[in-house]
């Protein structure tokens, strides 16, 4: 089996104040075939975390993302828990979620499709070559297009492109993405900040809970799923 040619790292958080298991998005990352996801399970519909890590451990292992068999999964863990009157209107009526995908070939070439405003950033050495499906900070809403665990068929948007060793992408639930084009539309580059955190791990929480209360970063789930497109000479993992 050829090497893979992939490293990837996780930050996430919940919600300012929020326990961990009230985390809502999901992400998943199979090197090994070069897929990667990220989903952002909406907080007002239920069980919506199940769906979006269904969604993202799908992505990552099948060849196409078969909606129908993944709402039957969900259906089938969450149609025969009891609860409470309220709650029952709520499954009934389904979960949610925003989606981006990526697939990276081992020689460079790259497809993506999203749902939503989760999104992707392709980077070259600070400088920002794609970013997807989202074009500016003001763009993101509170009622972005979701996927359902009922019914309906997603408008997938799709972009394609080439890496090359070295480039670095990064699929970010919204908040992170709102985030990551404001930093750019002030003419900078979250490439140091990724790098800082790459060294030290620890420095997320702190840059999270700065960027919070500076009303930068909206207080939400947040999470980054970072990529690197190796060198064949300096494969590596973390």
């Amino acid at each position: 089996m050829t090497p893979s040619r992939f490293a990837c790292t996780a930050y996430h958080a919940p919600k300012r104040d929020h326990a961990a298991d009230e985390y809502e998005d999901a992400w998943a990352a199979n090197p090994e075939l070069g897929r990667f996801a990220l989903a952002d399970g909406a907080t007002e519909s239920s069980f919506a975390n199940i769906w979006a890590q269904l969604v993202v451990n799908a992505y990552v292992t099948q060849p196409q993302l078969a909606i129908d068999e993944l709402r039957q999964q969900w259906s089938d863990q969450v149609d025969g828990l009891e609860l409470p009157w309220y709650a029952e209107e709520k499954r009934a009526i389904g979960a949610y979620a925003t989606f981006v995908g990526l697939h990276i070939r081992n020689d460079g070439q790259w497809k993506a499709f999203a749902h939503g405003d989760s999104c992707l950033a392709h980077l070259r050495e600070g400088q920002l070559l794609a970013f997807f499906p989202m074009r500016h900070s003001t763009e993101f809403t509170t009622s972005p297009p979701l996927i359902s665990s009922r019914e309906g068929t997603p408008e997938w948007v799709r972009l394609a492109g080439h890496a090359e060793p070295g480039d670095r992408f990064c699929l970010m639930s919204d908040a992170m993405a709102q985030w990551f084009l404001r930093i750019h539309e002030r003419g900078q580059s979250p490439d140091m900040i990724f790098d800082q955190w790459q060294q030290d791990r620890s420095l997320f929480q702190p840059w999270l809970r700065q960027e919070r209360e500076s009303g930068m970063l909206t207080n939400d789930d947040t999470t980054l799923l970072e990529i690197r497109f190796l060198p064949y000479e300096s494969r590596e993992s973390r």
